[in-house]
């Protein structure tokens, strides 16, 4: 008795009138899902506060430090299920390690990933209760 593996199956036809618009934003549902399971926790690590961040959250922009893995669409996603609001633009970048001298000695102080988060119309994070 043979098995054919190599045969391909034909779609049915649900399957088959599936743009590639809807394929590619199921698969990105797909993935959000999953990524809530667990790995969302431990994209946001905590808010970012400076000065910067401070002039930042007057034009609803606000600032986090995030993991060095996250890519955009996972830090949009935790900031949306975290703070219940709508994410309109994600900006990253990576503030490298600096070095740092304690009398004699030379260390580093570590780097980090921070992203710039730009919320909708209409919503708000208080990320310093006043």
């Amino acid at each position: 008795m043979a098995f054919n593996i190599f045969k391909k199956k034909e779609p049915s036809s649900a399957k088959a009138t599936e743009s590639k618009e809807e394929k590619k934003e199921a698969a990105h549902e797909l993935q959000v899902i999953s990524d809530t399971a667990g790995a969302l926790a431990y994209v946001l690590r905590r808010p970012h506060i400076s000065e910067k961040a401070g002039i930042l959250a007057e034009r609803n922009e606000y600032v986090f430090v995030v993991s060095s893995e996250a890519n955009k669409r996972q830090i949009k996603a935790a900031v949306e299920e975290r703070y219940r609001v709508k994410v309109a633009r994600v900006r990253t970048s990576t503030m490298p390690a600096k070095k740092r001298r304690v009398g004699r000695r030379i260390g580093e102080k570590s780097g980090f990933r921070k992203a710039i988060v730009k919320l909708a119309e209409g919503h708000t994070i208080e990320v310093l209760p006043r």
